[in-house]
């Protein structure tokens, strides 16, 4: 039987537009081979540039909850939220585990001690200040960054009781769920500052501790809140709504139950005034969490630099004439890749341990640091200085012995 023109020319149209679409993909896929052949030709700070998310830092709220910002700081029923710092920490293996901890962790806990003199400073974790992973931690047995962390002035060990499942009876499997559940109810108890430990105090938060609000948060890249560290008056209405939420939306992923639950709770606190702050990215996670970002962060320029003024411990900080290092700074213009970080109370240090970050072993050493050749590494540096000059730190941990 001889086809009819009709199905002959369906089948030759459909031919064609396959052509067509084939051509299309092909012509799609050779475009995009050419642009990423250029641009992985680009030098490395022009691509992490492009890709980086550019933050503008402004010590302005993003959102404010009352018309009048003076109004909530000069309301007298409103006492400052505490100078506690917390710290939280949960062994997978509470009987037989261990405290890993880093120099990067060290930094992050002295820097808060350091910045913020707080009443308490408290690690709260799944064991006991007698067990034997605290005193092999104190004495030396896990590590060197572990035992200065342990004993460090005004550190106290709480025990707490690491949740496994939610209220509604849903598995938390992961180590770190556990611990956004954990963190948020030990701030709920006691009030203070949360932080990640791999968040950096770079300025002091009487300003944010003193404005008013039972609670605050900051926004990170994306816009949604942070939830790697937030601070909140004792029993805040913030905080308690927050627990309640918490198990009623956990589904497992990632950020519903934490990062997501605090925005919808932000917004809809805003009708209750003076009961939650929400801050720019610039305050607390001026730089994003995506690889390109931690590169920005992290990466090394081969700018020349010395280690004399920090082996002399002394010297102006760099940006800063007279020497201070109490504002969260040094920022040089001269430097094109330099970042202000003057309104910047935290730093979240996203994804340190990402393998295309080019720091060595994807860790943070004394000697990365002390040789500022990244934007992370300037931030942190005042606080590096301290402890070299307080003996927290010495010239071996830096490497430079036989210099």
């Amino acid at each position: 039987m001889i086809p009819s023109i009709s199905v002959l020319s369906w089948r030759t149209f459909s031919f064609a537009r396959q052509t067509v679409v084939v051509r299309a993909a092909i012509f799609v896929v050779l475009v995009m081979s050419l642009f990423y052949g250029w641009f992985q030709a680009l030098p490395r700070e022009t691509r992490v540039l492009m890709l980086s998310e550019s933050v503008t830092a402004s010590c302005k709220p993003n959102e404010t909850l009352y018309t009048d910002e003076a109004s909530c700081a000069t309301r007298h029923d409103r006492a400052p939220i505490p100078n506690i710092a917390h710290f939280v920490y949960i062994l997978s293996d509470p009987d037989n585990g261990t405290f890993p901890f880093k120099f990067s962790h060290l930094i992050s806990v002295y820097g808060a001690w350091r910045r913020w003199q707080p009443d308490v400073l408290y690690l709260h974790t799944n064991v006991a200040a007698s067990s034997s992973a605290v005193l092999q931690a104190r004495a030396g047995e896990q590590g060197k960054w572990a035992q200065r962390l342990f004993n460090m002035p005004g550190l106290v060990i709480n025990t707490i009781s690491a949740p496994t499942h939610t209220n509604r009876g849903q598995e938390l499997k992961h180590m770190e769920h556990r611990s956004d559940f954990v963190r948020v109810k030990v701030v709920h108890d006691f009030g203070g500052v949360y932080m990640d430990m791999d968040v950096h105090a770079l300025r002091d938060m009487r300003p944010l501790r003193e404005a008013g609000y039972k609670a605050v948060a900051g926004r990170q890249g994306g816009g949604l809140l942070n939830s790697g560290t937030f601070l909140a008056a004792k029993g805040s209405k913030a905080t308690r709504m927050w627990t309640e939420r918490m198990h009623e939306v956990y589904d497992g992923r990632w950020t519903t139950h934490s990062n997501e639950a605090l925005t919808t709770l932000g917004e809809d606190l805003k009708m209750y005034p003076c009961e939650m702050l929400m801050l720019d990215q610039a305050a607390f996670a001026p730089i994003g969490w995506k690889w390109f970002d931690s590169e920005r962060l992290f990466g090394e320029h081969y700018t020349a630099t010395s280690l004399d003024q920090l082996k002399k411990g002394a010297g102006p900080v760099e940006g800063r004439p007279d020497g201070s290092d109490n504002a969260a700074g040094l920022f040089e213009s001269k430097l094109p890749w330099a970042h202000d970080w003057s309104c910047t109370f935290l730093l979240h240090a996203f994804s340190r341990q990402k393998p295309k970050l080019s720091t060595k072993d994807h860790d943070i050493s004394p000697r990365y640091i002390a040789e500022r050749r990244s934007l992370y590494a300037r931030a942190v540096y005042p606080i590096l200085r301290d402890m070299y000059i307080n003996g927290v730190i010495d010239q071996s941990d830096l490497e430079i012995e036989s210099e």
